[in-house]
C-alpha cells in the first residue's frame, strides 16, 4: 500500500477493511441502457433459476448442492427449476429441472424466472450473478457465502433459503424498488465504472502536474 498512489478494490469487504486508503471499483456487470423495466411475471407455476459458468468448479459444486440439499427443501412449492449458462448442457438431468444450456442474452433467462438462486459455498471474489439478477429486477435467494464482498443494502435485500421458505413466494418484489439497493446496483454499471476510472485517472494526472 505504501508504494501505490491509487489502490482500487472490487470487494466491498476489502473496501471496508482498508478504509479511505482504497477506492471501491466493483466489477461492472451490466449497462444502464441494457436493463429493462421488468414486469413481474404472473406464472401458473413458480420458476426458480440458477445461471452460472458450470465449467468453474465452485459453480459445479453449487449445482450439486442445489440438487442434493436445496431442491428437497423446495419440493413442496411444486416449482420448476431452470438452469442456464456455460457448461449447463453437460449437467446431469434431474426430474423437475429444465436445463437451457448457454443463453445468447441473459435477459432470456431472467425473463423466465421469479427468483434467482445462488447456493455458492466455495470460491473467492464477488458473486456477480447476485448483482446481475437484482439489476434485472429478480429477487435472489442466496447462501451466506454468495454475499461475501457485496455492499450492505444488496446483502440485506437477498433472502436466505430459510427466509425464502418462510415467505410467500407468490409475493415477489423488484429489489430495485428499494432506493438504497438501486443506488448500490448503479455502482456496478459499466457507465459508473468508466466514470470512476476517469475520475481516478484525472485526479492522478492533476496531482502529477502539480508535483
Amino acid at each position: 500500500m505504501g508504494e501505490a498512489d491509487v489502490v482500487t478494490v472490487a470487494s466491498w469487504t476489502d473496501k471496508t477493511r482498508l478504509g479511505a486508503a482504497a477506492k471501491w471499483l466493483p466489477t461492472p456487470t451490466h449497462s444502464r441502457k441494457a436493463i429493462p423495466r421488468r414486469q413481474q411475471r404472473r406464472p401458473d407455476k413458480l420458476s426458480l433459476g440458477m445461471i452460472a459458468n458450470f465449467y468453474y468448479p465452485p459453480n459445479r459444486r453449487a449445482f450439486d448442492d442445489l440438487i442434493g440439499i436445496w431442491l428437497p427443501r423446495l419440493a413442496h412449492l411444486d416449482a420448476v427449476l431452470v438452469i442456464a449458462g456455460f457448461g449447463s448442457e453437460s449437467l446431469p438431468r434431474v426430474p423437475g429441472v429444465e436445463i437451457l444450456g448457454e443463453v445468447r442474452d441473459v435477459d432470456e433467462f431472467y425473463d423466465r424466472v421469479d427468483f434467482a438462486l445462488s447456493p455458492i459455498l466455495l470460491g473467492g471474489g464477488m458473486k456477480v450473478k447476485v448483482v446481475e439478477a437484482m439489476a434485472f429486477g429478480v429477487p435472489v435467494v442466496a447462501s451466506n457465502h454468495s454475499l461475501d464482498g457485496l455492499p450492505p443494502a444488496i446483502q440485506q435485500a437477498c433472502l436466505t433459503l430459510d427466509e425464502f421458505l418462510r415467505s410467500d413466494p407468490l409475493h415477489r418484489h423488484d429489489p430495485r424498488m428499494r432506493t438504497d439497493v438501486a443506488e448500490e446496483l448503479d455502482q456496478f454499471t459499466i457507465e459508473s465504472f468508466a466514470t470512476h476510472v476517469a475520475d481516478l485517472w484525472n485526479g492522478r494526472m492533476t496531482l502529477s502536474k502539480s508535483v
